[in-house]
Formats: structure tokens, sequence, C-alpha cells
């Protein structure tokens, strides 16, 4: 018999588009105060959006803005988070999405081909040039990106130069990745500083679970685009292994925002991991589940990229292997979730809508689930 649901840890990423990683944690809160549970909050994130918040809840520090460009070249921004403050700081946390991200571009402004990374690239060259004497470790974050460049446009802030066949330059732009011939090394060194890359996916950047095919249809790419970024990223993952041999195109989390992760990778030897892997150790996750009964988690979408390193099922595997239940309250469901939907203390997975709104909905959807488990003891 399931323990009754009497301390609840609420550890909810965010709802595209609708709800941050707080807000979400915090509809479930009010319905389980609502019903007289107790329970904690612990925002979650992977490395895409919200997970600089949940760090900072965590852990502390300063949030701190760099001037800086979104996807399409406009002036915007950039948000990071340095420790222990931003007068010095040792260690700073960047979310790229705060310049990469598809919520900073209307849907009919989506261009799988010009949307840029160059953002990012700027984020990076201004931190390091302004904190030279104080930064030790860069923590980077991946996700929820409207790129597809493989890093491209990041690099070229870098001082990278790329060249053609004829030696000639070409733009740091999507649609010249197939162009590459040869490429020269950046102006910008991190030297002594380390860099940590959060990823929010384990697909390879190339093959049929690559970058493109998985991904760049969601940020615009028609299935000509699709193949056209294909091989442009076949062909500079083929460059960078040739001249900095670095086997890359079928290493795990190297698809994480649009080719971001082996770009940082080849380039300036950062340690990829699983964003969300990474985030709950750093916040002492385990800790937090050891002290509740029950686990709820979930998302904007769950579906079987969900399974590939998603904050909510990496919360599943943590809460599981601690004996506890976990059940997901998402605003949709897709298909792919039968390999976790059987595992041993899942109670279920369910879908909230967004109606009225996604706020409403999910505060409705967990006091009716909850109310359920709480009336069966």
């Amino acid at each position: 018999m399931m323990a009754n649901p009497k301390n609840v840890l609420v550890a909810m990423s965010g709802f595209k588009g609708s709800l941050t990683n707080i807000e979400a944690c915090q509809c479930v809160a009010s319905a389980l105060k609502d019903l007289n549970l107790a329970h904690s909050i612990v925002p979650i994130g992977d490395g895409g959006k919200g997970t600089g918040l949940a760090l900072n809840l965590a852990l502390g520090g300063e949030f701190h803005s760099i001037d800086s460009i979104d996807p399409l070249g406009r002036p915007i921004s950039g948000t990071l988070l340095c420790f222990p403050n931003s007068q010095s700081p040792s260690r700073i946390y960047i979310e790229s999405s705060s310049v990469c991200g598809y919520t900073l571009i209307k849907e009919e402004e989506k261009n799988a081909l010009r949307a840029s990374s160059r953002g990012l690239g700027i984020m990076l060259r201004e931190s390091i040039l302004r904190w030279k004497h104080s930064l030790q470790e860069i923590w980077i974050g991946l996700g929820d990106s409207a790129i597809s460049d493989m890093g491209m446009g990041m690099l070229s802030e870098l001082g990278v130069h790329f060249l053609n066949s004829k030696q000639e330059p070409i733009p740091a732009t999507t649609d010249h990745l197939v162009h590459i011939n040869a490429f020269s090394p950046p102006s910008l060194h991190l030297n002594s500083i380390s860099l940590t890359v959060l990823c929010d996916v384990s697909n390879p950047v190339c093959g049929p679970q690559g970058s493109a095919v998985t991904f760049s249809p969601q940020k615009g790419a028609t299935p000509e685009q699709v193949a056209l970024i294909a091989r442009g990223m076949e062909n500079f993952a083929t460059r960078i292994e040739n001249k900095l041999h670095r086997s890359l195109k079928y290493i795990p989390m190297t698809g994480s925002a649009g080719g971001l992760s082996p770009a940082l990778f080849s380039f300036f030897n950062a340690k990829l991991v699983p964003g969300c892997e990474f985030l709950l150790s750093e916040i002492g996750f385990d800790e937090k589940i050891s002290q509740h009964d029950w686990v709820v988690t979930g998302e904007g979408r769950t579906d079987a990229q969900t399974l590939k390193g998603k904050a909510p099922a990496v919360v599943f595997e943590h809460s599981r292997k601690q004996n506890k239940q976990c059940l997901f309250i998402s605003g949709s469901l897709g298909e792919g979730l039968d390999p976790i939907s059987k595992e041993g203390g899942m109670v279920g997975i369910y879908a909230c809508g967004r109606e009225p709104s996604a706020k409403e909905a999910l505060t409705r959807k967990t006091r009716e689930v909850f109310s359920q488990f709480k009336s069966s003891f």
C-alpha cells in the first residue's frame, strides 16, 4: 500500500510560454495547501530557462545583466548569475536562453537559418574581459534555444573566422555551415577558467537522432532546411575533428542548443554534463527528497523526449532510488511514456491542459489528483 501523501516535495520545471518553474511550483503548492498537505518547493531545470532561478534560490548569488543581442540580432540584456557577487565573482552562471531562447522571438519570426548564437558569444567575451582578475569558473546552461548554427555565431564573437574552399571569408550563419572549409582559432582564450556546460538533452549533433533532425523543425526549419542544416553540422563536425582532433559527431549531449555544446567542447575544452543532474547535485536534491514522502514534478509537455534527460524524468529517477512515490502533472502528454509509466514508484502521469489559464489548470488538476489519493486512505 502506498504511503499517505502527507509530506510532498514539489519539483516542477517550467511550462514553456506559460509558467516559470517557480510559478508552476507555486500553483501546485497552492492546491496542496488547500488540502492541508505539508509540502516544500524546489524549482528545477535542465539548463534551459529557469535554471538560473533554481540555482539562485538554492545557492544565492547575485543576478547581473550584460548588453547583448537576441537570436535575430536585436539589442537585449542577457542574464547571468554571479557567485558570490557581481563585483568580483569567482564563478558565473550564464543562461543561454536569455539571449538565444525561442521565447525571445515571435512564432512568425522563427527562422532556423538566420537565428544566431552571437548573443552568447558577446556575453562570454564581456564576462571574461570584465572579470578577468577574479573569474575562475563559468557554468553555461543550454536549452530552450531558437538556434541551429552549431555555435558559429558565438565563435565569431570570440574571434573565430570561417573560410570556404576558395579561402574566402564566409558569414557565421547557419546556412553557411555547409561551406566551412577552414577556420581560425579564437582570439579570446579562457586561459585558467574552467567551463562546464549544462546540456538539456542527450541527443548527438549528427545522425538520425541529431540536433537538426530532432530540433530544427521546432525552430521553424522546413524539411529542405533541416536537410541543409544536417549536412552543415556534419561538415563542421568533420572539419573540427580533422583540425582539433575532437571526435564529436555521435557523442551524447552534443545536440544541445542547436550544436552549441560541441562548439564549446571543441574550442574551449568545456565539460559537458547532463543539466538537471548537475543542478540537483549542486542544490542537494537527494537530501530534500529524503525528508518527504511523495514527489510531484512536471513540465509544459511530457513525451518521449522527456525520457532523454529532461528534468522531470531525472527527478523521478532520484525519487525512485529512495523508494518515494512520484507523479507527473504536465500541461500536455505525448507518446512514448510507457517505459516510465510502468516503473515502480510512478503513481501516475497527468495532463492539466492550459484552460482557462495554465495557472488555474495546474492548480485545479493538482487539487483533483491529490484529493483522489488522500481520500483513499
